[in-house]
């Protein structure tokens, strides 16, 4: 027998009878217990990335509908007004957001790998999700492992359908599955999030998400769970949805929901996110949380057997709204506005009204009619997300007590017998009087496939008078960030919200910033009295970096986290400055504090403030198989085409790409064409030269961008590429736009003719930087030019023309004419001037500046370094097996073109040889001859490159191939690169080989195009590493160690660090004491910076195994 069987058995009849009562009444309060909305946040179109941005939308009566943006496909080809057209959409406009490929991975510690793969609608959910959590003032670390529900209204699965229509299979792997279904879009959020409550994704259309708020009421009620988030999501990223509209006759064809006027004829699509965190009322008023709204009462049912599958049953809509209303313990005359369906179809509009006044006004009177409006009109119909929208729009609404305008009624429909309805639209908008003394809406969402919902919305309770606010002199702010520019960023976001937001006190501010924000490793800590030197403080501290600008400003990171500080009340009252100063300290260090003491009696309140910055990539998945980032679909098989586009003039045709902003260029090579390629061999085989790809990609630059100044950062050349006779490559130049409004460029290639089933391979990567001025900003001046040119020509040393390119062929080099250009040569030291002559025969007419050209600045330095290091350093003739060519660039300038047939002037430095790499460094500087600058390059890092590296190689990508080590690499057959490397390094450097080795593999499994991101300490699961690529990473290791290893080693050892150290510990390797002393050379080493060796070391090592792989 149970508890409650023993206590209720000894009861009489009427006891019983008293106790079910008494139970019963219980259970009707729980039921109708109201929710408190403690936190939104939104991205819809126009503009509307936050809750103020998107009230000003509405406010204004702004139309955020464009046409169809050209990165998701070609309007122009598919539409026709005749909506019975085959295969066409009879709506050329929507409701769009910008760049929806955007989003911050690593935030979420999600590898560039699997966000590829990703849903956008599933990024887009977390990153809203988590400003909703901010907004709420609820850090990360109180919901991890709480009780709290996800509710996610999401019904679209456009992504999924493009990459089966567009994927090869090959590229299918273990992350499109849970990137693409839709139940994962609310488990990843809970899992990200440690949210261990209720958790499912909705899908009933447009209803989707207002019903998705229901269950997260109700799972709130019946104690399910202590906190909720209730969800919509949906994005518009094909067009076959929009062909299936247009023939059901849905679509509107102006692109407008001219809801409940004339006009209707069906409505228009939009897209966005929309996110409320909800509490019950009564726990978020003794919680201290911030009331937006209160959610009284909600109602979901089913059309059933209706007039259709997809039309709408007034009767089903009467009942919903009733049960709404009873479940809120409401009369219906205390309701003055509902946000409607309001699609603006013919049919549809009817059908809501009518069923709003037989549930809404049947006891109102016309002096208090029942308004209505649709956010609809304003955004477009964003289905999934639909509900949520028009609850955030009411939320905001009641907060600033105004009904915003609802737009395109002009004429009201004959349709509807409004004569005798107490029902008016909202137009214009007009100030939200109180209902006896409340205000109270309805929202409603009705789904096509017949699920209806409704809500009851009330505003939120005054809030309490606050007391002693500002009364402290000093405040303390407390910001955090995951890295150094996000907490610049948010640096800056606070010291423009100060600007926007006068009335907000100092003490409540900081006050929210301290509590409501979770704590990262990068951190800054500010000291004021007011809001004027907060906001001058601020204002200073990005162009500060991480210097300390007083003892009121502390700012550090990464740190690791530190144990909780109190605030000392008995110090504050002899010295409050100096206890701020020593919390400050605290916090900056990786302390937390214990923010009850400081803020005790304080009367605070929580505000709005900025939400987080994140640093959004671009992540798209790539029909090829390769990078997202970087290659897309590329049309038919290069195969059938490829003499078609060899006749086209590099770096090709502009490639149509409907799903994208990138600009694309494609273009075919082959051994004889473009003529150009003949003309660069090294050791006998037609190798692409470097200087080619920055003229494509300057050429791409200026056919895409429509510009000729610019700069490039970060240039690397990945992989040369050797053409065999007879061989043809698919040759791709991409420009990739960065969330910073920049571009990033790459040129890629892989083997034509395989019907779209080859590797693509990368050539040379980089940033591209548009600002104009280049010249003034690049070069030395004019004066300085003529004077260089005047002292070499006096007092340097002339080399011959015609020994400098014997010393060329004797490097391995085989130059046609059009990369013969040096003419005159004088050398002094670590300098060296030559005179050129630009092309008059335009054989490379199709580039601004000539590969040649480029090359010949290259050629110059190279072997003028190479000269210095291997020649005069060491005494020796220079390696006939060995030439060095182009790695790394920081900075390239371009800022001019030479006139036809021209003298020039290249100017070489060589700063620095490295002997670990066996790379040297320096920069170059072409000038006319008036001295003005044509291209200048910074930051140049030329590597040794082997003749067996290439021999055997022929139409296969081979690159700088010596490993960075005194001894060059014997191949064996029978072991790895790595093994290779380990055994014949010196002893001193082993562990650090292991170490680049390990980045590196970590580095290919996340898919991440740098090692930036991988500091060895940092946790590998944090940067994405999840469980299936740590099995991936443990094969590969036994795989290329060639010993079987644990199969939770990467659990075990959960950073590249701790993972050096046991494998060195497998593999018996000894303690890194650091690199042998070098010996003999021309003065100190001077190393490159270290994100360059990080990132060149470990491509070298991938490109040594793929090398070794392939004998």
């Amino acid at each position: 027998m149970s508890d409650l069987s023993r206590r209720i058995s000894h009861l009489s009849a009427v006891k019983l009878a008293f106790a079910a009562e008494q139970l019963e009444a219980q259970i009707d309060l729980m039921q109708a217990e109201p929710m408190a909305i403690i936190g939104l946040a939104c991205r819809f179109p126009g503009g509307a990335h936050d809750p103020d941005a998107f009230w000003s939308l509405l406010k204004n009566g702004s139309d955020a509908i464009r046409e169809v943006p050209a990165d998701r496909w070609d309007i122009d080809a598919l539409y026709d007004p005749d909506p019975r057209a085959p295969g066409k959409m009879s709506c050329r406009h929507g409701g769009f957001l910008e760049r929806a490929d955007l989003f911050d991975a690593d935030f979420f510690g999600i590898s560039p790998r699997e966000a590829e793969s990703m849903d956008p609608q599933q990024r887009l959910l977390l990153e809203v999700s988590w400003e909703a959590i901010e907004q709420a003032h609820q850090p990360a670390e109180r919901l991890f492992g709480s009780a709290t529900g996800v509710f996610v209204g999401i019904s679209t699965f456009d992504y999924a359908a493009l990459q089966a229509g567009l994927r090869d299979r090959a590229a299918i792997d273990a992350y499109q599955v849970s990137g693409t279904t839709l139940s994962v879009a609310a488990g990843r959020l809970s899992y990200l999030l440690g949210l261990t409550g209720p958790c499912l994704s909705v899908d009933t259309a447009c209803s989707s998400s207002l019903v998705s708020l229901h269950l997260a009421c109700q799972s709130l009620r019946n104690r399910e769970c202590d906190r909720a988030l209730a969800a919509g999501v949906g994005l518009l990223l094909a067009p076959e949805p929009f062909i299936n509209f247009s023939k059901a006759g849905m679509l509107a064809r102006d692109g407008r929901c001219k809801t409940f006027d004339a006009a209707a004829d069906g409505y228009v699509r939009g897209e966005g996110c929309g996110v409320a965190v909800l509490k019950r009322l009564g726990d978020a008023l003794a919680d201290g949380d911030r009331v937006w709204a209160i959610v009284r009462g909600s109602a979901v049912n089913q059309d059933g057997a209706s007039g259709g599958l997809t039309v709408p049953s007034g009767p089903s809509q009467e009942a919903v709204i009733r049960q709404a209303l009873a479940g809120a313990g409401l009369e219906a005359h205390q309701v003055s506005y509902v946000e409607c369906h309001g699609t603006g179809t013919s049919q549809g509009d009817p059908i809501e009204i009518n069923a709003l006044a037989a549930a809404l006004c049947r006891d109102r009177t016309a002096d208090r009619p029942l308004i209505v409006g649709s956010v609809k009109t304003n955004i477009g119909h964003l289905e999934a997300a639909a509900g949520i929208a028009g609850v955030i729009k009411v939320v905001l609404a009641l907060r600033h007590r105004l009904i915003p305008a609802h737009l395109h009624f002009r004429s009201p429909n004959p349709r509807i017998a409004w004569a005798g309805m107490p029902i008016i639209v909202a137009s214009p908008g007009r100030p939200w009087l109180p209902a006896e003394g409340r205000r109270i809406a309805g929202v409603s969402a009705f789904g096509f496939s017949g699920t209806n919902a409704h809500c009851i919305l009330e505003e939120a309770p005054e809030e309490r008078p606050v007391t002693g606010g500002s009364g402290r002199p000093l405040h303390l702010l407390t910001l955090s960030a995951k890295t150094e520019e996000a907490l610049d960023r948010l640096v800056e976001q606070y010291r423009h919200h100060l600007d926007a937001h006068p009335e907000q006190e100092i003490g409540d501010l900081c006050h929210t910033a301290n509590r409501g924000r979770t704590l990262f490793s990068h951190r800054l800590a500010v000291v004021a009295g007011t809001r004027q030197e907060l906001r001058e403080t601020l204002g200073m501290v990005p162009r500060l970096g991480g210097e300390r600008l007083s003892a009121d400003v502390q700012r550090s990171g990464p740190v690791r986290e530190r144990e909780t500080v109190r605030f000392d009340s008995r110090e504050a009252a002899k010295d409050l400055r100096q206890e701020l100063r020593r919390l400050a300290r605290v916090h900056a260090e990786g302390g937390r504090i214990d923010w009850d003491d400081f803020t005790a009696g304080a009367g605070y309140r929580m505000v709005s403030l900025p939400t987080y910055p994140f640093l959004r990539e671009r992540f798209w998945f790539d029909a090829s198989g390769g990078s997202g980032r970087t290659v897309g679909q590329a049309g038919a098989d290069p195969g059938t085409r490829g003499e078609e586009l060899i006749r086209f003039p590099l770096p090709g045709r502009r490639l149509p790409l409907p799903l994208s902003s990138e600009i694309r260029f494609e273009s075919a090579f082959g051994s004889r064409s473009p003529a150009l390629l003949e003309d660069h061999r090294l050791f006998g085989l037609v190798v692409v030269a470097g200087a080619t790809w920055l003229a494509m990609v300057l050429e791409a630059i200026r056919q895409g961008l429509s510009r000729e100044d610019v700069r490039l950062e970060g240039v690397l050349f990945e992989r040369a590429l050797t053409i065999a006779e007879g061989e043809k490559r698919e040759v791709q130049t991409v420009l990739l736009p960065d969330a910073e409004g920049s571009f990033a460029f790459q040129v890629l290639s892989r083997a034509a003719g395989q019907g779209g089933h080859g590797i693509w391979e990368s050539h040379v990567r980089g940033k591209i930087r548009i600002s104009g001025g280049n010249e003034e900003a690049a070069a030395p001046p004019r004066a300085r030019a003529a004077a260089l040119r005047e002292e070499a020509q006096k007092s340097w040393e002339e080399v011959a023309c015609a020994a400098f390119y014997g010393e060329i062929s004797g490097a391995g080099h085989h130059l046609g004419a059009s990369f013969r250009r040096i003419r005159r040569i004088w050398k002094q030291g670590r300098e060296a001037l030559c005179l050129l002559e630009a092309p008059v025969r335009q054989e490379d007419a199709e580039f601004p500046l000539s590969p040649g050209l480029i090359d010949s600045c290259f050629q110059f330095f190279c072997i003028r370094g190479r000269s210095l290091w291997e020649g005069g350093a060491e005494g020796t003739p220079p390696d006939p097996d060995a030439t060095y060519i182009p790695f790394t660039l920081e900075e390239v300038w371009f800022c001019g073109l030479p006139e036809p047939g021209g003298r020039l002037w290249c100017h070489v430095q060589i700063r620095s040889f490295d002997p670990l790499t066996q790379g040297m460094t320096g920069a170059i500087c072409l000038f006319d001859e008036g001295g003005g600058t044509l291209l200048k390059m910074e930051g140049l890092t030329a590597r040794r490159l082997e003749r067996r590296a290439l021999s055997g190689r022929k139409g296969k990508s081979a690159e700088a191939a010596s490993f960075p080590g005194a001894r060059p690499l014997t191949p064996h057959p029978q072991k790895s690169a790595i093994l290779l490397s380990l055994e014949q390094a010196p002893a001193g450097l082993r562990r650090a080989i292991l170490q680049e080795y390990l980045r590196d593999q970590v580095a290919a499994t996340l898919r991440l195009t740098s090692l930036r991101r991988i500091t060895v300490d940092r946790g590998l699961f944090e940067m994405g590493i999840d469980s299936l690529m740590a099995l991936e990473l443990k094969n590969r290791f036994e795989t290329d160690l060639g010993r079987p290893l644990r199969p939770t080693l990467v659990f075990d050892y959960p950073s590249v660090e701790a993972l050096t150290g046991a494998l060195a510990e497998e593999l018996s390797l000894p303690a890194d004491d650091g690199p042998e002393a070098p010996g003999s050379g021309t003065g100190k080493a001077t190393h490159v910076p270290q994100a360059d060796v990080d990132d060149a070391i470990a491509a070298e090592l991938a490109q040594l195994e793929t090398l070794l792989k392939g004998r």
